[in-house]
């Protein structure tokens, strides 16, 4: 247990270095071109900075991949626990706009992902289950962020159902809202 707790504080460590570092060097505009036009106008930039409130209430940020894929991460306080989580999302766009240029309908992008938790802390009752000082699940992130076209900001809105594994297994679920500002 001390190995994996070294293995995840070293992670965590070298993402705290990473994502300034995403943030930075960043310029105002994202950088998905197609043809040189711009094509992603839905957001100002690649990083998004936020706070979330629901089940896992803390710190968000989100760094698009592609015009359709990004890592979510969050760090999250609950009950005297502290919960990481990292999430691959998957986005589609116009989803709600197939046809028409409707800039508001356009602006809700539904998206849908997989990911990991890890929760340590004093309460044993993490995720609502005892998992004594420690617990890991994988969970299925399922949401909807509202980008405004030309402001930097994104608002969403999430469920989490997730399978605990460690120290046994157990199911739980989670929703969050919160917003980020995009870098």
């Amino acid at each position: 247990m001390k190995n994996f707790s070294v293995s995840l504080t070293l992670l965590f460590t070298m993402l705290s270095f990473y994502i300034p570092s995403k943030v930075f060097a960043q310029t105002a505009e994202s950088r998905y071109q197609t043809d040189g036009n711009l094509k992603n106008v839905d957001k100002s930039g690649d990083v998004g900075l936020g706070l979330m409130f629901g089940s896992t209430s803390g710190i968000t940020a989100k760094i698009w991949t592609s015009e359709v894929n990004a890592f979510d991460l969050g760090v999250a306080f609950q009950d005297a626990n502290t919960a990481i989580m990292a999430d691959y999302l998957w986005h589609w766009r116009n989803a709600f706009t197939p046809s028409s240029n409707n800039n508001l309908a356009r602006s809700f992008v539904p998206y849908l992902g997989v990911g990991l938790i890890g929760g340590f802390g004093g309460n044993t009752n993490f995720f609502y289950h005892n998992t004594q000082t420690f617990g890991l699940g994988a969970r299925v992130p399922i949401g909807v962020e509202f980008i405004p076209r030309g402001l930097p900001l994104g608002i969403f809105a999430e469920l989490d159902p997730g399978i605990g594994f460690v120290p046994d297994g157990f199911t739980f679920f989670e929703a969050n809202i919160g917003g980020r500002y995009y870098f």
